[in-house]
């Protein structure tokens, strides 16, 4: 398919139904609860073995440190990846510690939720690989939607602003590429 667009119907069908596919895979599903404290050795090795002790599985998780403090995401469901009991959420807040870990999303997270997602103007900057993935959640946006601050794309293994620019436009999308 280089250089090439998707002439018909049935092809475009096919790649759109591979992308919501590829989106769905990523979306994280579950509970989030974001534990913020004070970082030390053990946190996590303490952390997971509550959530297992209490049947949660942890989905997706984003652990970072910010100078001496801890802030990390969970993404969790019940071992079976299936819906969590709130009262097991709160049990678990109680033994950690509810000042520490607090649930950031009330209701759990439901990628096929029917709701449209609304194009958006955004700084990548800080993480620029996320662009690439919010290129093409951008295809199923409303709206227009621009990603700037990306000029790294340039300088990688390839020219990655030219090839995200030309697959885009094989799938039918308007891009203007910037310098």
């Amino acid at each position: 398919m280089d250089k090439c667009t998707l002439d018909t119907e049935g092809e475009k069908q096919r790649v759109i139904k591979c992308l919501e596919a590829a989106i769905k895979r990523r979306s994280p599903q579950g509970i989030r609860l974001e534990l913020c404290t004070t970082d030390r050795v053990g946190l996590l090795s303490e952390i997971t073995r509550v959530f297992r002790q209490n049947g949660l599985s942890i989905a997706n998780a984003g652990v970072t440190t910010q100078g001496e403090k801890a802030v990390n995401s969970f993404y969790v469901t019940n071992m079976s990846g299936g819906p969590m009991d709130m009262r097991i959420i709160e049990a678990v807040r109680n033994e950690i510690g509810k000042q520490i870990l607090s649930v950031k999303d009330g209701a759990p997270i439901d990628a096929s939720s029917g709701k449209r997602l609304r194009g958006i103007d955004v700084n990548m900057n800080s993480m620029p690989d996320v662009g690439m993935t919010l290129v093409v959640v951008a295809l199923f946006a409303d709206g227009v939607t621009a990603i700037c601050d990306v000029a790294n794309w340039r300088v990688k293994e390839t020219e990655r602003m030219v090839a995200v620019c030309t697959e885009l436009q094989k799938l039918g999308a308007d891009v203007v590429m910037g310098s």
